[in-house]
This record gives structure tokens, C-alpha cells and sequence, in this order.
């Protein structure tokens, strides 16, 4: 990461910057460059209902963004061989994965 945050609130607590350098690179690859308590937080109201409600700033609806797409793309590739990515997952990421039918 290049740049530095300009002066402005916890993200934690306030979301990504919209007059950030840093926040910006930051929404672009939000699994890259936040925290497991920021990105929970982002994954949580990325997949809400009220998403576009709870988007705090440009910045985290465009780190939502990447966020749905990067799910989508999981879904994709659930589709096509769920049980080798619940694998991959597994072995890879220590996650504790299950495969549940609908």
C-alpha cells in the first residue's frame, strides 16, 4: 500500500474514508488490507437487506461492492465443484467448512 490516511475518523467504528488515499486502495481489495473485525463488519452489512442503507461512505459501498462479487464468485465456483473448494478452504484457511444442501 502506497499511500497514507489522511486525518479522519476509526474506521472501525466510522467505515472507510471517502477523502482517504488509503481508504480508497483499501475498498478496491477490502480482504487484502482490513482487519478480520472491519472486514466481518463490511461482510455483514454487505449481505443485508438494507445494504445500500448501512453503506456509510463511497468508499464502503464500493468495498461492498468487491465484497458481493468476491461471494459471487465463491457461489460460481460452489456450483461447479462444491466439495474440492470446501476442501481447498479447508486445508488452506483452517476453516471449519460444511457443505450444506438446500
Amino acid at each position: 500500500m502506497s499511500t497514507q490516511h489522511s486525518v479522519h475518523q476509526d474506521i472501525h467504528t466510522h467505515g472507510l474514508a471517502d477523502d482517504c488515499e488509503r481508504c480508497s486502495e483499501q475498498a478496491e481489495a477490502p480482504w487484502v488490507y482490513l482487519d478480520q473485525s472491519v472486514l466481518r463488519d463490511l461482510v455483514e452489512r454487505a449481505t443485508s437487506k438494507d445494504r445500500f442503507s448501512l453503506m456509510r461512505s463511497d468508499a464502503e459501498g464500493i468495498a461492498m461492492t468487491r465484497v458481493i462479487d468476491a461471494i459471487d464468485h465463491v457461489g460460481k465456483l460452489m456450483e461447479a465443484a462444491p466439495e474440492a473448494v470446501v476442501e481447498d478452504l479447508s486445508k488452506r484457511w483452517n476453516a471449519p467448512i460444511a457443505v450444506v444442501p438446500f
